[in-house]
């Protein structure tokens, strides 16, 4: 009954990367992997927060607002396919990359994981070094995205200033 919450942010500079939050959640992802996986992501920089199931996994994201979440499917009361799609619904724009971690390696689960919104999908056992990777590529998305909209959000105002062509004339 272990889930482990990741403080992770967007850089690649060290000095900043606990600023910024992620969380994995498990009731499957026994004990000492999760020790392992913290300790490997604390090595890289990252900060890490732990929780007990998927349920408070669930509060630590809305309380903690992460930028990436890397969770077990099979968890008590809440699983983590509940869990991704309550977030990826909930918060939406808001909602962090997902990173599904499960035993459940057949085609179908991928595809079930991914379409409730999974953002990656690793199958149990995996390398620690493709996991970081994985993170650091789920990271530059978020960034990337966050970029977007902030762009976006400064081009709305100017983009209401210019007039309709039947405006113009």
């Amino acid at each position: 009954m272990t889930t482990l919450e990741l403080k992770l942010n967007l850089t690649d500079d060290p000095a900043q990367r606990a600023q910024s939050a992620g969380l994995i959640t498990s009731e499957t992802i026994e004990s000492m992997l999760c020790e392992q996986l913290k300790k490997r992501l604390e090595a890289e920089g990252y900060s890490i927060l732990v929780a007990v199931d998927g349920r408070e996994g669930m509060k630590a994201i809305v309380e903690n607002e992460p930028d990436l979440v890397i969770s077990d499917w099979m968890m008590p009361e809440v699983d983590g396919l509940e869990l991704c799609q309550s977030v990826k619904t909930g918060l939406r724009e808001a909602a962090p990359y997902f990173i599904l971690l499960t035993a459940k390696g057949e085609v179908n689960d991928t595809l079930l994981g991914l379409e409730a919104g999974a953002d990656d999908y690793i199958v149990k056992p995996c390398d620690h070094g493709e996991l970081v990777a994985r993170v650091r590529a789920g990271l530059r998305i978020v960034g990337l995205t966050q970029q977007l909209r902030a762009a976006a959000a400064m081009a709305a105002p100017a983009s209401r200033e210019v007039p309709a062509c039947g405006d113009c004339g």
